[in-house]
């Protein structure tokens, strides 16, 4: 069924306002200690498919478990409050530093983890290392989340994982197709 373009954009918005409702309900129903790699299976599950595919049956294969990569996100988010309520000196701009920059290398990780389908680390590593600029557009649209999440926190609360997602979903597909053709 072919629709209009300005339906199709209605369409997109929806599907991405409702990925980023589904990221946090599974955040919070992953108890965030399990909830961040698990959101992110179940967000690129429901952003794979079309509009009308219904979300528990993209989503339905997806199993709540434990993973170390949720359990170091929470740790580097707990250095980083912690370091930054204490007056600024060396070592707490450099705890800050640090924290900043293990918080983005985990979840570099963890989407590439959750995007491939990948359970050992080597396997995600190997597949990191062989796809920088994947790595370095994933680098680009966190930064880029961020700064979203200081320009307004509806913003981040409503569109800001799903378009994340949802951007993701795109250009890991075109840059896996353009590989292939590369390779061929």
């Amino acid at each position: 069924m072919k629709v209009s373009g300005f339906i199709w954009l209605i369409q997109q918005v929806y599907m991405i306002i409702i990925a980023s409702l589904m990221f946090w309900l599974n955040i919070l129903l992953g108890f965030v200690f399990l909830g961040t790699t698990f959101s992110f299976k179940r967000t690129f599950a429901y952003l794979g498919g079309n509009y009308y595919d219904k979300y528990r049956e993209r989503t339905k294969e997806v199993e709540l478990k434990f993973e170390w990569s949720n359990l170091i996100l929470l740790f580097i988010i707990g250095v980083f409050v912690l370091a930054s309520h204490f007056p600024l000196s060396n070592l707490g701009t450099f705890l800050i530093l640090v924290s900043s920059a293990y918080f983005v290398l985990t979840l570099i990780y963890i989407i590439f983890k959750t995007y491939y389908r990948l359970e050992k680390f080597t396997d995600v590593m190997q597949k990191l290392m062989g796809n920088w600029s994947m790595a370095i557009y994933s680098l680009m649209l966190i930064l880029l989340a961020i700064f979203l999440t200081d320009f307004n926190r509806v913003w981040f609360l409503f569109f800001v994982p799903g378009l994340f997602c949802k951007m993701i979903d795109i250009s890991f597909k075109h840059l896996d197709k353009k590989k292939v053709k590369v390779n061929d």
